[in-house]
């Protein structure tokens, strides 16, 4: 139910959310919608943020602004094309990405989101998909074309692709970015509920260690330990006490929680980001300057970085039904690129 909210809102103000936080001020309808997104933020990462007197006001300014740059960043990415077998063939992109026609059919055969899609919309003859890759570059001596002169033993920069996963199918190319959309505001939100997390067990940690520290002072006590042995004891707990997770720098009270929230909400990239890049390649991968004579095509690519792990190449690209390898054959799986 909330996913269709998030889907409507992306669809709503596709392009305007600049405008939403003002346009809430004035209008019932898009201050009920903002309200909705706000209350899905607290619901998601942590609800005890209601007894904050003014949470929804604070929280509206940065859920908006996180809405507008999700919006932004999949909004940017290059147009889809057709992965089938005859495109493999005849588009340069498609050979490209994929290793063979077989290879390209087993990717999305394996993505249980592409099958789901396709059983609740039977009338869809493809779909359209988010594919992440990792991208290589290697250097090897080869063969070049300098002005109309060939040389040999030229050092070349060959690109390959790999570690295919699918994410965010939809029946179209707008509603597989609407769908992307909604993943990434999701996964920005369990970033933060598990980051709450950690810090509570940071806390609790610390706790425990205290009363283990305060019960051995008392037993040494008790023992007749030295000065300096109980001086000793004293002085970790003095710095324990004094740490509220310095090593783990999170937030503990209600009012912290709050505070860091609004932080992420206003900084999403520092969660995703994207940066965009045109490729120059021959048909044999082979990467080449602008200016270079040789028969080459271009290839638009985003690079997605998610925080914590390894940046990945990714595009839009379409993929017929009527392609899909036979079930009993792969072992299906979701991927995981925007955890949610």
């Amino acid at each position: 139910m909330m996913t269709a909210f998030l889907q409507y809102a992306f669809r709503r103000f596709s392009g305007n959310f600049s405008d939403w936080h003002e346009q809430a001020e004035t209008h019932q309808q898009e201050s009920g919608l903002l309200s909705r997104a706000v209350e899905h933020v607290v619901d998601e990462t942590s609800r005890r943020l209601r007894v904050i007197p003014g949470y929804r006001r604070r929280l509206q300014g940065p859920v908006a602004d996180t809405f507008l740059y999700i919006d932004n960043l999949v909004e940017r990415m290059p147009g889809s094309f057709l992965c089938s077998r005859m495109a493999f063939s005849s588009d340069p992109r498609v050979k490209a990405f994929f290793v063979s026609p077989r290879h390209m059919q087993e990717v999305f055969s394996e993505s249980r989101d592409v099958r789901a899609l396709f059983d609740a919309h039977p009338q869809a003859k493809e779909c359209c998909a988010l594919v992440c890759m990792r991208m290589e570059e290697r250097q090897k001596f080869g063969v070049s074309l300098v002005g109309d002169a060939v040389y040999r033993e030229v050092m070349q920069t060959t690109v390959s692709f790999m570690q295919h996963q699918v994410y965010s199918p939809g029946v179209s190319e707008e509603d597989a970015r609407r769908a992307l959309k909604c993943c990434i505001f999701n996964s920005i939100l369990k970033t933060i509920r598990q980051q709450l997390a950690d810090a509570r067990a940071c806390e609790m940690e610390r706790k425990k260690q205290l009363v283990m520290l305060r019960n051995q002072l008392r037993e040494a006590v008790r023992q007749g330990a030295t000065v300096e042995q109980q001086s000793g004891l004293e002085k970790q707990m003095e710095a324990l006490a004094c740490s509220t997770g310095n090593a783990n720098p999170l937030p503990q009270t209600l009012e912290d929680q709050l505070v860091f929230i609004l932080a992420v909400l206003r900084n999403p990239a520092g969660y995703v980001s994207a940066g965009f890049q045109r490729l120059r390649l021959t048909h044999m991968g082979v990467k080449v300057n602008p200016e270079s004579k040789e028969p080459a095509y271009e290839l638009d690519i985003a690079k997605i970085l998610v925080t914590s792990r390894e940046p990945r190449v990714a595009a839009l690209v379409r993929f017929p039904r009527s392609e899909l390898l036979p079930k009993p054959e792969f072992q299906l799986h979701t991927g995981s690129l925007f955890p949610v």
